[in-house]
């Protein structure tokens, strides 16, 4: 139905950052978000560095250039990816009224490798998992 479209918000901004706010209700009283709180909060974040030595397909090697994404990170700089992705999924997780999604390389370990939370289950395609943390 019509009046379906019209419960749909999207919030534009630092994924983190619009967390931020919408929990602080810092929000204005005419956004949708500080109206009525996001049912589902859905997490697209950039695929980790590659570990495979394989090149790419020479029409993805311009964005993983830009990207950076063909460089292995060093410890440090893993365990800041590991900390912000920690702290992005408790931030959604904070805001969302019944369930967190996040997009993950079907191999890859949950965002952030949280050992508080845990996905409640997953859904697997052929190169992606969904993980699902459900309140």
């Amino acid at each position: 139905p019509e009046e379906d479209w019209e419960k749909l918000s999207l919030e534009n901004g630092e994924a983190y950052e619009v967390c931020q706010k919408t929990n602080r209700n810092l929000v204005t009283a005419s956004s949708v978000t500080a109206a009525c709180p996001p049912d589902i909060c859905y997490l697209d974040p950039m695929f980790p560095p590659r570990t495979k030595s394989a090149a790419v397909k020479k029409n993805m090697q311009l964005l993983h250039g830009l990207l950076d994404t063909q460089v292995e990170q060093g410890p440090e700089e893993d365990n800041s990816s590991h900390a912000a992705g920690k702290d992005l999924l408790e931030a959604a997780y904070a805001i969302a009224q019944s369930r967190v999604v996040v997009k993950r390389p079907i191999n890859a370990p949950p965002l952030g490798n949280n050992i508080a939370l845990k996905p409640s289950y997953d859904v697997r395609g052929k190169v992606n998992r969904w993980d699902v943390y459900i309140k």
